[in-house]
């Protein structure tokens, strides 16, 4: 049996002739989700050999906070050698300053990566967020 549409003329009857895209729409849409799932699993993470490029000079400023990470995971600020728990401390109480212009990081290079994360976390639950990171002024 044929699907019939009410006419605009009185008193007769026509087939629909419209395309209907219901199905087509849903077909679309599971495509389109099993694209936003599959997606991610396409891009693995490979392991990277990072580049050894100076970084781009800026200014020095002498309000900044010099923070220095040594190979062993010993911090330094301004030179002093502090503990984690006084440092969070420190750094929350120079943050707060209205003089403080941010602080430049200064990490040794065989400083491992885990230990400089763990840094970053506890720079970020002092609210600090203006950081420099610094290279040597000769890097290849």
């Amino acid at each position: 049996m044929t699907p019939i549409r009410p006419s605009q003329t009185s008193g007769s009857n026509s087939l629909i002739t419209d395309m209907n895209v219901t199905p087509m729409v849903d077909v679309m849409l599971v495509l389109l989700v099993i694209f936003m799932i599959t997606a991610p699993l396409m891009f693995r993470y490979q392991p990277l050999d990072l580049p050894k490029e100076p970084l781009e000079a800026t200014q020095s400023d002498a309000s900044m906070v010099t923070l220095s990470i040594t190979a062993d995971g010993a911090l330094f600020v301004d030179g002093i050698e502090i503990s984690e728990d006084d440092f969070v401390s420190l750094m929350s109480a120079k943050g707060a300053k209205a003089t403080f212009s941010g602080l430049r990081i200064m990490a040794d290079t065989s400083l491992p990566y885990g230990r400089l994360l763990h840094v970053m976390r506890l720079l970020q639950a002092t609210g600090i967020t203006k950081m420099t990171f610094v290279s040597a002024p000769n890097a290849p």
